[in-house]
C-alpha cells in the first residue's frame, strides 16, 4: 500500500495584543486561519432564552475611551450550509476590523450569523425578515438581544454601554446595515453602508413600497408605525466606488461583470415584463424577489448598481432628508479602499465625540 504524506507547516504570526494566527497548509489547498484570544477577543454562545440563536463574537480594545458599542454584521459572500464556515469568516471580520474599534475605543460586536441555501440571512431581505423557522425568524431583534448580551457582559467588567451603537457594513453586509437602520432608527448612534439602499417612504412615484425597497408593510411587520422622525435624524453615511460594477457574473461558462451581464440579459426581460404590467405593482401583502426587481427597476427608472446609488442619492436630496449623506470614490471598484475606511472612522468619530 502506498502511504501518502502529508506535510503541516505551522507558522506563528503575531499580531499585537489581540490574536494569533495558525496558518495550516494543506498541500496548494486554501490556508485557514484559526484565530485565538488574547483577552480582549470572546466568542459567546448562542442563547435562545436571552433571544438569540446564534453566536456572536466581542473585541474590547486595550483602551475604551466611548461608551458605545461597534457592531459589524457579517458577511461571509457564499452560501454555505456549514456554520463553521461562517464562523471563520466571522473571525476574519474582526481580525480586519479591529483596528477602526481601537480608533473609535469603542468594543466591536460581530454576529455569527448563517447563510444556508435559500435563506440570505447576510443582507436581510425580505424572505429572511418574514422567516418563521426556527433561529430564523427576525434576526434583526436577534441582534439588539445580542447587543444587550455584550452591554450586560461589558458592564460586569466595569464597561457602561448604551442601548444605542454604531453600525458599519459593506457589500451584503452594508446592505442588511442599511435595512436595519430602516427598522431600527431609534437603537442607533450612526451607520456607514456600501450596498443596496432602501428607501423610507410607503410609496413612491405611484407605487407601494414593501420592505426592503421601503416602508409600504413596515408596521405589518413590525407591529408598530415607522418613525419617519428618527430615522430623519439618524447620521447616516452612504458610500460606493464610481467603478463598482456589482461583482461579477458567470453564465455558460462565460463571465461578465454582473452590469454588463444585466444589460445583456436581464434588462430586456425586466422592461418586457414591465410593459405590461399594472400600476402600482404591489398591492397586497406578497412580494416576490422577481416583484422586488421589477419595482425597484420602475422607481429608479432602469437605474442599476452606481446609476442606481445615485438616483437614491437624487431622491433623499428632494426629500430634504440631509443627515443621510453620499459619497461616490472615483476609480474604486467593489472594494474598500483606505480613504473609504478612513471616511468612515472620520464620520463616526464626529458622532461620538
Amino acid at each position: 500500500m502506498n502511504k501518502k504524506k502529508l506535510f503541516i507547516t505551522v507558522t506563528v504570526l503575531v499580531l499585537p495584543a489581540i490574536l494569533l494566527g495558525v496558518f495550516l497548509f494543506l498541500g496548494s489547498e486554501t490556508a485557514f486561519m484559526l484565530n485565538f484570544p488574547q483577552g480582549r477577543y470572546q466568542s459567546i454562545t448562542a442563547d435562545p432564552s436571552a433571544g438569540f440563536h446564534w453566536d456572536y463574537l466581542l473585541y474590547t480594545p486595550k483602551k475604551v475611551t466611548s461608551s458605545y458599542l461597534l457592531v459589524i454584521p457579517n458577511n461571509t459572500g457564499h452560501d454555505d450550509d456549514d456554520l463553521a464556515v461562517h464562523r471563520a469568516a466571522a473571525k476574519q471580520e474582526i481580525t480586519r476590523r479591529h483596528t477602526l474599534a481601537d480608533d473609535l475605543g469603542t468594543p466591536l460586536l460581530v454576529p455569527v450569523f448563517p447563510r444556508p441555501d435559500g435563506y440570505y440571512v447576510h443582507n436581510l431581505d425580505r424572505n429572511v425578515l418574514l422567516a418563521t423557522q426556527d433561529g430564523y425568524q427576525r434576526v434583526d431583534l436577534q441582534l439588539l438581544a445580542m447587543v444587550e448580551d455584550a452591554r450586560l457582559r461589558l458592564a460586569e467588567r466595569d464597561l457602561q454601554i448604551e442601548p444605542r451603537f454604531l453600525l458599519w457594513g459593506f457589500s451584503a453586509s452594508g446592505t442588511f446595515s442599511d435595512r436595519f437602520s430602516l427598522l431600527h432608527p431609534d437603537r442607533l448612534v450612526a451607520v456607514a453602508s456600501a450596498g443596496s439602499h432602501s428607501l423610507p417612504f410607503a410609496t413612491y412615484a405611484g407605487e407601494n413600497l414593501p420592505y426592503p425597497v421601503g416602508t409600504y408593510d413596515y408596521e405589518a411587520i413590525t407591529g408598530v408605525p415607522f418613525d419617519m422622525d428618527a430615522f430623519a435624524a439618524l447620521p447616516r453615511f452612504l458610500y460606493q466606488g464610481d467603478q463598482d460594477h456589482g461583482g461579477y457574473f458567470t453564465s455558460n461558462g462565460t463571465r461578465y461583470l454582473a452590469d454588463e451581464y444585466f444589460d445583456l440579459f436581464t434588462r430586456p426581460e425586466v422592461e418586457a415584463r414591465l410593459a405590461s404590467a399594472p400600476t402600482p405593482l404591489i398591492t397586497g401583502s406578497e412580494m416576490s424577489w422577481e416583484d422586488e426587481d421589477l419595482l425597484k427597476y420602475r422607481i429608479y427608472q432602469g437605474a442599476v448598481f452606481v446609476d442606481e446609488f445615485i438616483a437614491i442619492r437624487q431622491i433623499y436630496a428632494e426629500a430634504g432628508l440631509e443627515q443621510t449623506q453620499f459619497k461616490l470614490y472615483p476609480g474604486v471598484e467593489h472594494e474598500i479602499t483606505t480613504e473609504m475606511r478612513n471616511d468612515v472612522r472620520e464620520f463616526f468619530l464626529a458622532q461620538i465625540h
